[in-house]
């Protein structure tokens, strides 16, 4: 039986599928598409349970170019930052904010004029692109939903829920929350006390290698229970370190939806 690698990426439109061999051959791809709502100037989401289900349609797709091998490990990389908030049963409470999101404007000004050092606290500029401000406007605009949330979670770590029952965050997602230092070792303390949230709020954070689980048996994925699911990543850093970007010095431009240098 030939044994496979299943790699995923959830970009802003659709949800990419690959089996690869332990050389890195493409054996098979799959891929499945999703809406996103534009719901006024500068408020876009995404329904969290369309990215389960492109995620298992792709997935399926890939299977059916390689059919009787078994998957032997599943990793996940995303679009990024994404505000998903979701209760203790892994339910999101509300649709999901992407990167495209700004109606945090106010929220992210409010940051920079309270700590004009913010870029080298966190190693992010103020902006609404990062999760901190859109916390911010949740807690001020949406009470009852920020309460409803047990934790804030990126898309892997909400598809690794899905597929393992297992709460986490890779550090690669957690370094946008804008709530980290700069090196990504710990909480910015002052910075999550002015936005009004806790560390409570987030499970816990580990490396993209690191193992988050196994698949359950009860899931609709058609993935062999037992089977080991990691962390996963941010799409833009698995592409750098596809392209190699691994020494200071070098650079690669990645172009999808958005472009990043």
């Amino acid at each position: 039986m030939q044994q496979l690698l299943l790699g995923v990426d959830v970009g802003t439109t659709a949800t990419k599928a690959v089996l690869v061999d332990n050389a890195g051959h493409i054996i098979s791809q799959g891929r499945a598409e999703y809406p996103t709502k534009y719901l006024q100037a500068g408020w876009v989401e995404q329904d969290p349970n369309d990215w389960w289900l492109s995620f298992c349609k792709a997935v399926e797709i890939a299977k059916a170019g390689a059919a009787g091998a078994q998957i032997i490990g599943v990793a996940i990389s995303a679009q990024a930052p994404t505000l998903i908030a979701v209760d203790a049963k892994g339910v999101p409470v509300r649709d999901a904010m992407i990167w495209m999101d700004r109606r945090a404007q106010v929220q992210a000004d409010e940051l920079e004029k309270e700590f004009s050092n913010i870029s080298q606290l966190t190693g992010n500029r103020a902006d609404p692109y990062y999760v901190a401000a859109k916390i911010k406007w949740l807690i001020k605009n949406e009470p009852a939903n920020y309460q409803k949330t047990k934790y804030f979670l990126q898309i892997p770590g909400y598809l690794n829920f899905k597929l393992t029952g297992k709460f986490g965050i890779d550090a690669a997602h957690a370094s946008l929350l804008q709530l980290r230092s700069a090196d990504n070792s710990k909480w910015a303390d002052e910075v999550m006390k002015f936005v009004g949230v806790d560390e409570d709020k987030f499970p816990q954070i580990a490396n993209s290698i690191t193992l988050q689980g196994e698949v359950l048996s009860n899931n609709d994925s058609k993935i062999a229970a037992g089977t080991p699911v990691y962390f996963g990543s941010v799409d833009g850093c698995s592409a750098a370190l596809e392209a190699g970007v691994i020494d200071p010095g070098v650079v690669a431009e990645m172009t999808g939806t958005s472009t990043v240098l």
